[in-house]
């Protein structure tokens, strides 16, 4: 590596370039930290195409489950403060915590939700629309399927990061959002940081819009709130980033109060539990740690996180803490393109020839369809020899699930309409009494059919559609 970290980087412009141009990004901001250097800041492009504003140092984007970081190194002060145990059954501190698992619901400790261990898929469609209030998200847990046994594997779950914000907030007695102002944003002096999607919209209308490339049109992305907060709302600038990423590089003696003792540091970095080995040999197997993911790159360790996508934003954070350096690139486009840039840059802080990273995720992108666009460019033709059983004013009424909230079906007389989970879509029929959602221009949602099922008598008494593809499709039943 040169004398400075700019030297290093000074041919890096082209490359920027180029990702932004693959994935039609219109902005970046990257930060790298190297030793006590001053951080580099650089930024490219556009935080807003449509009035022409430049990305900055402290312009503000989500870093979504970047989140969990923060999330975790919280629990973690509590920890070195005597008032919290990594494996306390969560039940001890919340009674109220019950799961599908009766042993999940006894046995389920902090260690569990923090490393994604405790049986449950993803079910992000649970709290995606806001349709519950914390309380609500709480109780509706119960009602979800498992796809593992409790403790049988790794799978990433948004909920129960949002379980373990609760955890702090009953045992510090300060919301979520609260103590991760004064204990560790303000400390840090991320005083333009918020703690919610909310909040960056009121107060930074610099901040930074999200875009997604959609049939092949660069788009315009309206603000999704995150209702989970624990798992993946905060917002900050890159210049406050970095001073995250220096503060986890050595959190031992800390940064301007914020500081873990040696065993919480330990423990927030250690390899819980397994995950798998990545596609690339540089980096080899991938573990899980308590909000991070912890393994190595090109033999050295490292500790990351990535953030996204989620409708327009898109983040990637990498530390080498035995090198006392790390990258974090924040942008505005949906498309993860930040894997090329932070891998080079890691390749600099080592010292060693930079690999082709951005022909490497070309490839792999290539290989790789979109199925939210495949599934919009589809045209589902009706079978006329597969009619459907009842008409169309038959399968017209609300239905419900515990967790999954109320969907309304409405009939116009020529054809369907789904309405719920945040969404207002036409359906197609396909053949008897199953129809296809049609989406709407927007990442994350694609085709879902819907299959409606009679009781004897032939009354319409349900729907089930795929929302958690782990488990099997989730039944909304009809409400009268």
């Amino acid at each position: 590596m040169p004398q400075t970290i700019s030297e290093g980087l000074a041919q890096f412009d082209g490359l920027v370039a180029e990702v932004m141009a693959e994935w039609q990004i219109p902005g970046v901001a990257m930060a790298v930290i190297r030793g006590e250097d001053p951080p580099l800041l650089r930024c490219w492009g556009l935080r807003d195409v449509d009035a022409g504003a430049a990305v900055a140092p402290d312009t503000v984007f989500p870093i979504c489950s970047v989140t969990k970081s923060f999330t975790a190194t919280a629990l973690a002060l509590l920890v070195d403060e005597g008032r919290l145990d990594w494996d306390m059954p969560v039940r001890a501190v919340l009674p109220e915590f019950r799961l599908c698992d009766p042993v999940a619901t006894e046995q389920a400790s902090l260690r569990d939700l923090l490393t994604h261990r405790t049986g449950l898929p993803r079910h992000d469609l649970v709290h995606m629309d806001g349709h519950l209030d914390n309380a609500g998200i709480l109780a509706a847990l119960r009602h979800l399927a498992p796809s593992k046994p409790f403790r049988g594997g790794w799978q990433y779950n948004n909920l129960m990061y949002f379980v373990a914000g609760l955890v702090l907030e009953r045992v510090s007695g300060e919301r979520w959002d609260d103590f991760i102002r004064t204990r560790i944003l303000l400390p840090l002096g991320m005083e333009r940081a918020t703690t919610s999607l909310e909040d960056m919209l009121a107060r930074h209308p610099d901040r930074a819009v999200g875009y997604a490339v959609l049939d092949g049109e660069q788009r315009r992305m309206p603000v999704r709130l995150i209702y989970a907060r624990p798992a993946g709302s905060i917002c900050a600038s890159i210049a406050e980033m970095a001073a995250w990423m220096r503060f986890h590089l050595d959190p031992v003696p800390g940064r301007d109060g914020l500081r873990l003792s040696p065993a919480a540091a330990t423990e927030l970095t250690a390899p819980q539990i397994y995950i798998g080995r990545s596609d690339f040999a540089e980096i080899g197997a991938v573990h899980y740690g308590f909000g991070f993911f912890v393994g190595h790159y090109r033999g050295a360790r490292s500790i990351d996180h990535n953030g996204g996508p989620w409708f327009g934003y898109n983040c990637d954070l990498r530390l080498l803490p035995e090198h006392g350096s790390g990258v974090m690139v924040l942008t505005n486009g949906h498309d993860p393109g930040c894997a090329p840039l932070t891998n080079t840059v890691l390749d600099h802080l080592l010292g060693l020839e930079p690999l082709p990273w951005l022909e490497r995720f070309r490839g792999a992108r290539a290989g790789r369809r979109d199925p939210a666009s495949q599934d919009r460019a589809v045209r589902v033709e009706a079978r006329h020899d597969a009619a459907p059983s009842h008409t169309l004013a038959d399968y017209a009424d609300e239905y419900a699930h515990p967790a999954y909230g109320k969907v309304r079906i409405t009939c116009d007389g020529e054809a369907l309409r789904w309405a719920g989970l945040g969404l207002d879509l036409p359906m197609i029929h396909r053949h008897d009494d199953v129809f296809e959602t049609v989406p709407e221009r927007m990442p994350w949602f694609g085709n879902w059919s819907v299959q409606f099922a009679a009781r004897v008598g032939g009354h319409i008494e349900s729907l089930a559609v795929s929302l958690e593809p782990a488990v099997a499709p989730i039944v909304f039943r009809r409400r009268r």
